[in-house]
């Protein structure tokens, strides 16, 4: 029987939490799966603990790279050989709650979208709930990675898309949604289905603390930019600039957006996804917080400027007026 969902699992030196990963597969409510893991050449003893499931669990597949490949190689490899009419991916120390495929799937079967994702849970290393202040509103895609880890999507997207990226390692699941949004409407399931660790070795750690990780990110971001809007260098700049948050003056900030908003909105335009007077509300919120990190070198001027020039930073349904207010008076 072919499955209906294939989940696709690679694995790079994850014995720690590797068994966690794959008993949430396995305990899914909607048992009507494949799972495809694949090592990417682990120093550790994560080939021996993916290979014991294999005589436990039928819908279980194991293959391993012959060298490190990196991330984005193994997931296309993964989906190659994936069978199923819906595909997803998930980490070694990440975790599917047990409704994860049913309610994709029940919300697949109302037949609007091809692409969705949910809200996820962030978790420490022992597994115990983490404060998640992410903004999941797909609108802000161009400044965050509002989709993160909690998605799947129909096999005609991928046949339309393509692979991911393989050299946009540590960034190939952003890159892909950029690319996905451009073609597809996305739809959101307001609830967490996922379980996102944060530990000392996950890839979003080190690319903090890590600084050849942390070069090899920066070089991918700014790649990305560059694939997004390839006829405008400044603006793919500015953007790459803003999401790493390489910026902090509020006043040229906006200066920024508004010389180039006109190119920004002739690509958001053209997006099945993203709705331009969204866009522009989720680039305001992400100026607010700019300022209030930054609030003491905000000039009066140039506050002035922005309450007449740009109201909507201030004044718009998204924002409370009493924090508008704080930021106006210099109040953290």
């Amino acid at each position: 029987m072919i499955p209906r969902v294939s989940i696709v699992l690679p694995v790079y030196n994850g014995q720690k939490h590797l068994n966690e990963a794959i008993e949430s597969v396995i305990d899914q409510s909607n048992p009507n799966f494949e799972l495809i893991i694949i090592d990417d050449d682990s120093t550790d003893k994560s080939p021996e603990i993916a290979k014991k499931y294999l005589e436990i669990d039928s819908r279980i597949q194991f293959y391993s790279n012959p060298e490190n490949k990196k991330l984005p190689y193994t997931l296309n490899k993964g989906f190659s050989m994936a069978r199923g009419e819906f595909l997803t991916w998930t980490s070694h120390d990440n975790k599917l709650k047990v409704n994860f495929i049913e309610r994709f799937l029940k919300e697949f079967d109302k037949g609007h979208y091809k692409f969705i994702y949910s809200k996820e849970d962030f978790i420490s290393n022992k597994g115990e709930k983490l404060h998640n202040n992410k903004n999941y509103n797909f609108n802000s895609l161009i400044f965050s990675n509002a989709i993160g880890a909690s998605f799947m999507y129909r096999r005609v997207v991928f046949e339309e898309i393509g692979k991911y990226n393989e050299n946009l390692f540590l960034i190939e699941d952003y890159d892909y949604w950029m690319r996905v949004s451009e073609k597809f409407e996305i739809g959101f399931i307001n609830e967490s289905l996922y379980q996102y660790r944060y530990h000392g070795e996950s890839l979003s750690t080190k690319i903090k603390s890590d600084l050849l990780v942390n070069e090899e990110y920066t070089t991918a971001v700014e790649e990305l930019f560059k694939n997004f809007v390839r006829h405008n260098t400044s603006l793919s700049l500015f953007l790459k600039s803003l999401f790493l948050g390489e910026l902090n003056n509020v006043y040229q900030i906006l200066k920024s957006f508004e010389l180039y908003s006109f190119d920004l909105r002739e690509k958001i335009m053209t997006n099945k996804a993203l709705e331009w007077d969204e866009v522009q509300l989720n680039f305001y919120l992400i100026v607010r917080q700019i300022w209030k990190r930054n609030y003491e070198k905000v000039k009066f001027i140039h506050k002035l400027y922005i309450l007449f020039k740009w109201p909507r930073v201030l004044f718009s349904r998204k924002f409370s007026y009493r924090k508008s207010l704080k930021l106006m008076c210099d109040i953290n």
